[in-house]
């Protein structure tokens, strides 16, 4: 089985549990990081330690910010036909933005994963809410306050429960959260 290059060293495929196919620790604009004198360095890892801990504690394993291809942004879409067609061609779609209910509201990304769920195409799916522990294009009183679900914890948090509750099973969201991730990495 093959093995992906991690931040702590190589990790087997196979070793891989619930995985969040989208995600980012920081999102920093170096311009802004070298001269606004808001970087913190000290205080920003140790909130991301927090954050990535508290995403540990509801059993997510990875994260990963991919550079290979998912077909990123799909949960912005309700359109069947589209997300359908993206992986009938063979392609994973990252239903990825879970939390920016201003793009698509929660009750619909929802209604759409379920759906395409209970027409079998859990296996062409991963979850992600393409969030950071921080990122510089916002200040965080503006970012919880405009969007105040858009962190690492809002899928098993919120989304999870809702999923569950609109008949997707629990094998399903261990398809999209486990298995998925690892056959992304082993192809």
């Amino acid at each position: 089985m093959p093995a992906i290059e991690t931040v702590r060293g190589p990790v087997e495929v196979a070793q891989l549990g619930q995985t969040l196919m989208h995600e980012h620790v920081f999102v920093l604009s170096e311009e802004i990081r070298r001269n606004s004198g808001n970087w913190d360095e000290e205080a920003r890892v140790a909130d991301a330690v927090a954050k990535l801990r508290a995403l540990k504690s509801r059993g997510v394993d990875t994260i990963v910010d991919p550079a290979r291809v998912v077909v990123g942004h799909s949960g912005d879409s309700t359109d069947l036909d589209y997300l359908i067609a993206l992986m009938e061609a063979g392609s994973f779609i990252g239903m990825d933005r879970f939390g920016i209910d201003t793009i698509l509201p929660f009750e619909q990304r929802c209604a759409t994963v379920a759906e395409l769920c209970r027409r079998g195409y859990a296996e062409r799916m991963v979850l992600a809410h393409d969030a950071s522990c921080y990122i510089d294009w916002f200040e965080e009183r503006t970012l919880a306050k405009a969007l105040p679900r858009w962190h690492l914890t809002h899928i098993h948090d919120d989304v999870l429960p809702e999923l569950r509750s609109r008949g997707v099973t629990d094998a399903q969201i261990a398809t999209m959260l486990v298995e998925n991730p690892r056959r992304y990495f082993a192809a």
